[in-house]
Order: structure tokens, then sequence, then C-alpha cells
């Protein structure tokens, strides 16, 4: 019997050796039934090859760390708290079907030769599966609809059931927009990322809606412990990079518009365009601008700097990943920079961080890494325990917007270090002493620190208690330290759940009283912000931020607390609000009054009064216009009113107020109470621009007598040609019968014409139609595109002129080559005649059968041999003929649709899919919306903004304002707003030239 139970139990420690060995160097391959969908017979280079093709700067060394067939898809990457990385294989993408084939891999490199030797699948059950965090007993993962935990509390790498679903209603539509990447912050919550492309409804699995946060492009975050869920910052477009620096700060870098981002709880940034769910009210009416002071392609933006040409600039607009480097293992220019992937630039950009005003400028600097491989995608970075930076790669040909297919077969993992390749140690910080973590909490590098203070979280949660000495030495810390280390002892005073009182003033109040007060502002930004972000703050607490608000005289610090007034109930909001509405904000510091508005904004309804009283007397105009604004539209224009009739205020104030008086105004309604006597004190003022905005506003209010002193103005030959052009503007804006008589007589004045035209739409006479398409063959006007595009876009405004246009076309009068391509996509909305319009002009707007047909047949009429003759230079003017009425390229154009300078242009499958099928890959935002209104106009185009009272409708080269109520019908329909057959109107030789155009590197000559 004992031989017996010897041979037994080493036949029961052969068979576990056995299974050990098979999980953990089981023979590497792709689960079974995916494949490759990438068309043609090209081939990545090998990984071996791909490593040749990397270039670092000098000292610094790559090493192939993992390559296919070990991995694949690689998506994310992390450490865990023993040091090995842990790599999420994401094989679901872009299709996203449910066939659970996702899988999250842990590789341990224990030779120290930069190559891993140890490989498990920790779980291969995935089905859109995008990012991923370990901590707190198990591994937290998005799969989309859902944000699960996969529990293995005795840490054993192998799950200790099934997963969890915390949260659900993450969309499952969003294409390459969908949520992804999750990191613990500095106060213990876990962070994540959702992009614009489809909104989602998130909350516990079974809740119903009302319990649901609605979201689309933002930062969300979630308690592990307390399970409550927030969205922490709305907008931008596609974040997919998160990071904090020594200082605590958040940074994200994301896509398509400008691609860094200064983190800070209840911002509202700039969006791609429109307001889709996700803004939390109606009434930002601006968002907030981004931290980076370039954009890495050429033609940013006007106020951006600029780059000779794409390469320079940083190589596209596509970013991924973030590691804002935090270690003494390089050298020290480096430290505190941000690294992170330009996707189509092939390469590593490198982001330089300082501090700007109350909040940081993202300077351009040199590329950190480059790779000389077109399959080139490095996706995710993480720093390391030794201060190495290990990043995973896509490799692929496509990008965000690929519709051609994705080479799942591949994938590669890089680890970067300087010098010599630090030395491995065995360590676990789980195991750990707490004592030890005290140390580590204080270690030059921010992994270990990081990894400390989340462990420390954890057994908080569980019940561990510490010793008052040790609290006291933490407390001495923050008081006496270098800034990064008193930040990190304030940290860990939170992570502590002690009550405030105990610790918090004592801090706070050292850190003001300082000598180095100004160097300590960022400790008392994260107080406040740890202070103010866990729970609804106390009455003691609100008190004490009235007062503090009135002593600190830090812009940084103040600008935090702008953006933590948003957490104080409304109800005790007031004090703290005024007191920071009298702060003096720098004009070149925008973001700060936006931030300051959006926590007064909610306070305005409840005391008008009070709040006209602080846009009279503010010196900053934005506010001072919103709080008008606000007013005006909650109805309460009757105190706006009669605020104004207040002495001394300020000229540059009463315009602001003004503006928001104007802005708020949907159209014209009934002369109010009080604009009788007030009108002629504001006729009397000296400033010829406050009277413009006296005359805009008495015709917003039905006032005959300034409307037909107007009228008498335009008319007036002598009367400066600006004036005209704005009151003429104002008339027709207000839709002053005054002025409707003399339109056609107007038309014939240069400067007048196209507000003239447009007039026609909204004064409609039987001759209008006809008036209008004499204007367009008139060979005078037919050479002013912006007097031609005038006439089309009045002409698709009304049915019975769009049925005018068409009968033109089909006669001959107007010939269809100079119609537009997105007027044809109006006229098909509006006319009568839409499928003869359409036939005639060879156009076919119902779906497409075969795409990949079509596809084919014009990749063989564009072959690569045919567009080397291209003429870049008639190209431009093939794309300012037909594209630039919608995109920009190099700075030309207009801002309708995404800008293309830093798009993936150059190849021809990305420029054909998305031309021939332009609703193939459209978000909420750039989807069309026809409005057919009370006079019978019909306006198409994109909603820029929209409260209860005014909708604004982005159209090509100008924002139509419709007043809400008079919207008979509305609808959006899951089409772009650029149309289909926009190539089969024209030559093929101009679409070669075209795209030669496109493939450019930079602004031609001229330019």
């Amino acid at each position: 019997m004992k031989n017996f139970n010897i041979m037994n139990r080493g036949f029961i420690y052969l068979t576990w050796l056995c299974l050990t060995l098979v999980t953990t160097n089981l023979p590497a391959q792709l689960p079974k039934g995916v494949v490759d969908t990438q068309p043609g017979t090209e081939l990545p280079p090998s990984p071996e090859k791909s490593l040749e093709l990397i270039t670092v700067p000098e000292n610094f060394q790559v090493s192939l760390f993992a390559g296919e067939p070990d991995v694949a898809q690689p998506i994310a990457i992390e450490y865990d708290d023993r040091g090995r990385l842990w790599v999420l294989e994401s094989f679901s993408y872009i299709e996203w079907k449910r066939t659970g084939k996702d899988r999250l891999l842990i590789f341990e490199d224990t030779n120290n030769d930069g190559k891993f030797d140890s490989r498990k699948v920790f779980w291969d059950r995935g089905n859109h599966s995008s990012g991923f965090q370990i901590g707190f007993g198990g591994v937290w993962l998005c799969d989309a609809p859902e944000l699960l935990f996969i529990p293995d509390r005795n840490r054993d790498d192998i799950p200790d059931g099934e997963p969890e679903a915390v949260l659900d209603g993450w969309s499952t539509k969003a294409e390459h927009n969908f949520f992804n990447g999750l990191s613990w912050g500095p106060d213990g919550w876990l962070y994540g990322r959702h992009g614009i492309k489809a909104p989602s409804k998130v909350g516990k699995p079974g809740a119903p809606d009302n319990q649901r946060v609605d979201l689309s492009c933002c930062i969300w975050r979630y308690h592990p412990v307390k399970e409550t869920f927030e969205v922490w910052a709305d907008g931008t477009v596609n974040p997919w990079g998160l990071d904090w620096n020594e200082e605590g700060e958040g940074f994200i870098n994301t896509s398509v518009l400008d691609h860094f981002w200064h983190l800070v709880p209840g911002a509202r940034f700039q969006r791609s365009s429109g307001r889709e769910a996700g803004i939390r009210d109606s009434y930002s009416y601006e968002l907030m601008e981004p931290t980076s002071d370039h954009r890495h392609w050429t033609g940013g933006q006007t106020g951006r700097k600029d780059f000779g040409g794409n390469d320079d600039a940083g190589g596209g607009h596509s970013h991924s990943g973030l590691v804002i480097y935090q270690s003494n293992s390089w050298p020290e220019k480096y430290r505190g920079q941000a690294l992170f992937s330009n996707v189509l630039g092939s390469r590593i950009n490198m982001d330089r961080l300082e501090r700007s005003g109350s909040a940081w400028i993202a300077s351009h600097g040199e590329d950190f890494l480059r790779s000389d491989s077109a399959w080139f995608r490095a996706i995710d970075l993480k720093q390391g325990p030794y201060g190495e930076l290990m990043f995973s790669e896509w490799t692929d040909l496509g990008e965000c917007h690929d519709r051609d297919g994705v080479h799942r077969s591949s994938g590669r993992v890089y680890e970067v270090w300087y010098g010599q390749r630090p030395q491995r140690i065995n360590f676990d910080v789980s195991s750990m002493s707490t004592e030890a973590l005290w140390t580590l909490l204080f270690h030059e590098n921010v992994w270990w620190r990081r990894h400390a203070l989340r462990n420390l979280h954890e057994r908080i949660a569980n019940g561990e208690t510490v010793k008052s000495f040790q609290i006291k030495i933490l407390i001495d810390k923050a008081n006496n330290s270098p800034l990064r280390d008193a930040i990190s002892a304030v940290q860990a005073l939170h992570a502590l759940k002690l009550p405030e009182e105990k610790w918090f003033p004592i801090v706070y109040e050292s850190a003001l009283a300082s000598d180095r007060s100004e160097e300590l502002a960022p400790l008392r930004v994260h107080l406040i912000t740890l202070l103010f972000t866990e729970e609804v703050p106390s009455a003691k607490w609100i008190e004490w931020f009235e007062k503090a608000i009135s002593k600190e005289r830090s812009l940084s610090v103040l600008y935090r607390m702008a953006a933590l007034l948003q957490r104080i109930p409304i109800e005790d909001r007031w004090a703290a609000a005024e007191t920071l509405a009298e702060v003096s904000v720098p004009k070149t510091d925008r973001n700060f009054s936006l931030m300051r508005w959006y926590g007064f904004e909610p306070l305005v309804e409840t005391d008008p009064k009070r709040a006209m009283q602080v846009a009279i007397s503010n010196s900053d105009t934005w506010l001072s216009s919103s709080i008008t604004r606000r007013l005006t539209a909650n109805e309460s224009l009757p105190t706006v009113l009669s605020a104004l009739k207040a002495k001394g205020i300020q000229a540059q104030t009463l315009k602001a107020v003004l503006n928001g008086l104007l802005e708020a105004l949907p159209g014209r309604i009934e002369m109010p109470q009080g604009w009788e006597a007030l009108y002629p004190e504001l006729q009397q003022l000296s400033d010829s621009e406050l009277k413009r905005k006296a005359f805009a506003l008495a015709l917003r209010f039905s006032d005959p007598d300034a409307e037909q002193e107007m009228v008498e103005y335009v008319l007036n030959d002598a009367t400066h040609i600006q004036v005209r052009v704005d009151y003429l503007q104002m008339l027709v804006s207000a839709r002053s019968k005054k002025i409707a008589e003399h339109i056609p007589k107007l038309i014939v004045v240069p400067e007048l014409a196209n507000t003239a035209i447009r007039a026609e739409a909204i004064f409609p006479s039987p001759e209008s139609a006809e008036r209008l398409l004499d204007l367009l063959n008139n060979k005078v006007n037919s050479k002013s595109t912006d007097r031609s595009r005038a006439i089309f876009e009045t002409l698709v405004t009304r049915k019975e002129f769009a049925d005018a246009l068409v009968a033109a076309v089909l006669d001959g009068r107007i010939p269809k080559d100079s119609v537009p391509a997105y007027i044809s996509r109006q006229v098909v909305q509006v006319s009568s005649n839409a499928d003869v319009f359409a036939n005639h002009l060879g156009l076919d707007y119902k779906e497409l059968k075969n795409k990949t047909n079509l596809l084919e047949t014009w990749k063989k009429r564009l072959s690569e041999k045919y567009l080397t003759s291209a003429n870049p230079v008639e190209g431009r003017e093939v794309f300012r003929k037909n594209c630039a009425t919608c995109h920009k390229l190099y700075g030309q154009g207009s801002d309708i649709g995404p800008d293309l300078t830093g798009s993936g242009r150059a190849n021809l499958d990305y420029f054909l899919i998305n031309v021939l099928f332009p609703s193939e890959d459209v978000a909420p935002n750039f989807r069309l919306t026809t409005f057919a209104l009370e006079d019978g106009r019909v306006l198409s185009g994109l909603i820029k903004e929209e409260n209860t009272n005014v909708i604004s409708l982005q159209q090509v080269g100008k924002v139509e304002r419709i007043n809400a109520a008079d919207v008979v019908t509305r609808r959006t329909s899951g089409i772009s707003m650029m149309p289909q057959g926009v190539l089969e109107k024209l030559r093929r030789e101009d679409i070669r030239d075209l795209i030669g155009y496109l493939r450019t590197q930079r602004a031609l000559p001229g330019q």
C-alpha cells in the first residue's frame, strides 16, 4: 500500500507537471476559425526583419519580445505585480462577431535576453475584447457589450470561475471607436475610454434605462469596491491613450482632431462635429480646446503650428497608446515627456509637456522610434519595472477605416531600453509587506509607485488598518518633500480612507502658506481633486472650498476649483460660483472661462436676477454672454432687459450681453416690455458695434421704426458697403417683409448679391426660380464660385425650386456637369423628379448590391501604372471644384467633412472605399439631417448645435440657424452628407490627377 501511495502521488505529480508544461509551452497557433481576410499575396516582413527596420535614438536598444505565431493582434498589454507581461489578442476586430476567440496571454522573460521564454493562455473566450487591467483579485476586461471581471484571487493564472459582467450596455456597433483601454487612476478608480462612432447606455446588468449613463466619446471611471460608474470628461473623437504625470495630472491622446488633451474632471472637449449623446447638457455653447499646440500632419487648423510635410509634422492624424515616461533609467530629457504611437506614420511620436497658465501645453518633439515597414502599427505602450518601454504592434496594412480585410495571423511585442539591458530580479509586489509598500511609494520609477499604491488600496478595502505613526510619517512627507514625493504621500493618505479633517487641511494649508506656494500648486490641485471626486462633499467641506477660493492665487488651482464646482450640489453652489466668477482670467486661457461656465450654468435658472448681476459686473465676456444667452433661452428676457438699465456697465460687457441675447433669440418675437425705453439709450452710444447690435435686437423684437431705418440704410448707395451687407443679412435673417420687395434689385449689387440670392428662399415669388436660373447662366455670375454655390444651394431649399433646377438640367439649359455632387444629394431629398434626375446624371443612390465587384472594377481602371502619370497640380484643381466645399487638405477647404490631410489618402483602397461607399462608415455627427420648415423650405445639413429654441445646421459654406418652433418634420438618415456617385461624374484622368494630388506629402507650391 505504501508503494502504491508513492506511485500514485508520483503519477499525480507527473500529470500536473505535464499539464503545466502544456499550459506554459503550448505550441502557438491561432484559434480555430480565425483566418486572414487581408486580400492579395503581399505578406508582412518577418518579426525578425521588422526588428531590423526599426530605428531609435543613439544608445537605445530594441528587442523582439514576442512575435507570430506566439502572439497575434495584440490590442493591449499590461504588467502584473510580478513584472510579467499580459497581452490581449483581439481576433474579433472589426466584424465583432461573438465567436469567443479573443485571448489573454501571459508572457515572462526569465533569462533576461529580451525575449519571452514562458507563455500561458489565461482566458480565451473574448468576443469584443479591447482593453484590460489587473487588480482587486482578478482581471477587468473590456468585452462589449460588457465590462467583465474574471476572478483569480489565488493568483494561479487560472480563472476561479466564470467572468462576471459588472457593467453592460456598451455599444457593439462602434467599429474602430469602441470602448477600450483600462487604467488604474491615482485615486484608486478604474478609468476607461469610449469613441464617438456609436453611443452607449451603461449600467449594471438588468438596470432600467433611468439608472444608466448615456455616453459617447469620453473618459469614464468605475470604482471596484463601491461599484459606482460615471463619466469623468466628455469629448474628443476616439481616445486611445491615457496616462498621468508625476503631478497626478491626467492626459489623453486621440485621433482626427488635435491629438493631446489635459484630462480634467467635468471637461467638455471639442468633438469632430455635432452634439451627440455624451455632452452633459444643452447649454455648453462652446467646447474646450486641446492641449497640443500642433498637429501631426500638414494643413493643421489656424492657430496650430505647421510643418513642411506630413513626415516632418509627425506622420498623420491617428494615435494610439500613451506613456508619460517617469524613470531615471533613460536620460533626463525623456522624463515627463509623452510617448505614443502615430499609427499612420509608422512611428512613436514624442510630445514635450510644460505648464502654461492654468493648464498645459504639449509641443512637438523629435519622433522617438520609427519603422520603415508599411505594416508597422504600434497600438499600446507601457513603461515597465526596470524603466523599459514595452509596446504591442498590430502588423497590418489598414488603419481605423480599414475595409479591405485584417491580417489576423500577425502581431509583435517589442521592448526598448537604454544602455545596458537591466538585470531582472524576482519580485511580487502583492506579496510584499505593507512597510515595503511605503518605501515603494517613493521609488524613482513610477511603475513601482503605482503598483504599491494599488495594492495599498486593495489592502485597505480588505480591512487592513494603518498605525498612527505611519500616518504622521506620510503627513510629514506631504509637507516636507519634493513635489513628486509629496504627491505620492497624498495619494497614500487618500488610499487609507481616513477622515479628511485628520490630514487634508494640514497638508493644504501648509502648501498654501509655504514660500514654495506656486511650486506646490500641483499638490493643492491633487488634494482638492481627491477630496471632491469621491463623494458628494459635505456642508463642512463646501464651506471650506468657498473660503479657499478667495485665498488661492494660483491659476492652476483655481482652474481645478472651477472644474470641481460641477460636483457641488446646485443648492449649495452659489457662494463658491460667485467667488470664482470674480477671478480674473487671461483672455488666452479660454478653457478656464469655459470650465467656469460649465459649473455656473445650472445656477442661472435658480435665481435669474442674481445671475444677471454677475453678468453685468463681470470682466469675463464669455461668462456674461453665456449667462444672458441661458436666461433668454429660459424665458427670463425681462430680467435681462431690466439689468441693462444699470449705469456703468463696461462697453465690452454690454457687447457680450447683447451677443448673448442675439444668440438665444431664435427669430422675431413680440416687442418685450422695457425695450422701447432701452432702445433709444443704446442708440445714443458712440460705439458703432453696439449700435449695430442694438439694430439687430430691434429687428428680433419687431420694432417697426428700427426695421424701416435699416431698410433705408441698405437701399442708400451712400451707406458704407459693409454696413449695407450687415444690415441686409440682419433683415433677411429676421424675415423682414419690408426688405422683401427690394430683393430683385439688390441681387445685381455684387457685394449684396449672395445674401439677396439666399433671400429668395425666404421671400419666394413665382419668378424666383427663373431669376436664379438666369443668374446661373449669366457668364459673369457663373465665373464666381461663391455666387454659383449660393444659387445652387438656394435652388435646393424648396421643392418648386428643385423641380425647376431638375427641368433645367434635363433640357440642357444647365450643364449636368456643373451641378456639385453635394447639391445632387439634396436634389434627391427635395425634388419630386429625383429618380429622373438621378438617372440622367448616371447616379444610383440606392444600396449598391455588389460592392466587391465595383471596388475591383475601379481598382483595375486606376492601376498603379496608370496613376504614375498623375498630374498633382491638375488634381489640386479637381479637389478644389469637387471636394473642397466639404473637406480640407493642407489647410485649404471647408470643415464640414473630415480633414483629409492626416488620413490614409495615399492608399488606393482607402480612397475608393470612402468615395464609392461614403455611408459605409459614417459617424452620427456626419449623418445628414433634413428639416421641413413651416415656410416651405427644406434644409439639409449636419447638426452643429441644438437646444430647445435654436438648431444650428452646418451647411456648405455657412451655418443656418433654425427656429425650433418652425420645424414641421426632421429626418436623420443613415447616409453621409457626402453623396455616392462622385467618381461617375469625373473623367478618368481627373480621378487619376486627384489621387496624385491626394498622395502628395506636402502642400504644392503656391498653396
